[in-house]
């Protein structure tokens, strides 16, 4: 799934991750209390902070809903 695809799945409440990613690493979707929103990334049961993709993340074609 492209990066694109799996923005519209995180906009929809899924969260995602990519195949090759080694940690156990997930992106969402959050909401200020203004419900402004912005890309999360949580790795675990750490805090989420907030995620920039990179350009490997937003060319590569490897992403998937997580379950």
């Amino acid at each position: 799934m492209t990066f694109g695809d799996a923005l519209e799945q995180m906009k929809a409440g899924k969260k995602m991750k990519r195949s090759m990613w080694v940690f156990r690493d997930v992106v969402y979707v959050h909401y200020t209390s203004t419900m402004q929103e912005y890309l999360v990334v949580q790795s675990g049961a750490t805090d989420a902070v907030p995620y920039t993709p990179c350009c490997y993340d937003i060319f590569a074609d490897d992403w998937q809903v997580v379950k």
